[in-house]
């Protein structure tokens, strides 16, 4: 009984291990050009969607383009007003209008600009990002 538990220990051990090589090694699941809210879409999605993601979080937390956005509340959802461009944007779950978030079913650089604008904890709206 006690050899069993013992190669039970060791199997464990063997496969933490291998599950902490996976996360701290360079190229699997981490990637140290991205910030962690960034390394958090990589943790919950596949290695394209914080790729796509990373463009849009750059524009939203730019001081110069957050300056360049005015919000509007109607009700239920905000208008999103920038210099040529005008989106709406659902208040329960900051889904917009825009094209990208139309076409990748991913969350907006317009949702991230409200969520800095109110200065909340993280950008990124996680909860309307699809698991992997």
């Amino acid at each position: 009984m006690r050899a069993a538990m013992n190669a039970l220990h060791m199997c464990q051990r063997m496969v933490e291990n291998e599950y902490r090589l996976k996360v701290e090694m360079p190229g699997t699941l981490c990637d140290t050009i991205y910030p962690e809210e960034m390394k958090i879409v990589l943790g919950m999605t596949t290695r394209w969607v914080p790729a796509v993601l990373y463009a849009q979080y750059q524009v939203a937390v730019d001081p110069e383009s957050a300056s360049a956005h005015s919000f509007v509340y109607n009700g239920h959802t905000i208008t999103v007003c920038s210099r040529a461009n005008e989106f709406m944007l659902a208040k329960e779950d900051l889904k917009s209008d825009c094209e990208f978030e139309v076409t990748m079913q991913l969350p907006c650089r317009h949702a991230m600009a409200h969520k800095t604008f109110l200065g909340a904890g993280f950008t990124t709206p996680f909860s309307s990002i699809p698991c992997r």
